[in-house]
């Protein structure tokens, strides 16, 4: 009994601490870029709902999008471009969080990205905050490797 319970918890802390659920940074900036671009540059939120997941949809609408872009445009001049600050992880955890400052004419605009992979292994969007406060420091960031 006492070897069972020893193996169970050396799997599951292995498991976990070893990444059951790797992740792949980049691949999520890749997936995170390509939506805020269709979100704040295209201003195309057909194609930025496509990128989303169906938790997505259960929290957020095509309205929520609608209204992040138009506050970029109204309030901040539009937005010029976009650069991801840093992400982080959680061993085991399925979704994956981005830190953007995404730079307008009239301020800077920071985002929080919560992707999560679907079942190709694709990233899709989970969640979108933005605010006009810089982010907070968070003890597990992580820098994403140069490009």
């Amino acid at each position: 009994m006492n070897k069972l319970f020893f193996v169970i918890c050396a799997v599951l802390f292995f498991g976990t601490a070893c990444g059951l659920n790797p992740h792949n940074p980049e691949k999520a900036r890749d997936a995170a870029n390509a939506f805020l671009k269709e979100l704040y540059i295209d201003s195309d939120l057909e194609q930025a709902i496509a990128m989303t997941d169906k938790e997505f949809l259960e929290n957020y609408d095509k309205d929520y999008l609608g209204s992040l872009s138009r506050v970029a445009r109204e309030r901040f001049g539009g937005v010029e471009g976009f650069k991801p600050d840093f992400y982080v992880k959680d061993p085991g955890d399925m979704d994956i969080q981005l830190y953007y400052s995404s730079i307008a004419e009239k301020g800077i605009i920071y985002s929080r990205i919560l992707l999560r992979k679907d079942e190709n292994g694709e990233y899709r969007i989970s969640g979108i905050t933005s605010s006009p406060l810089p982010h907070e420091e968070f003890r597990t960031a992580r820098q994403f490797k140069a490009k």
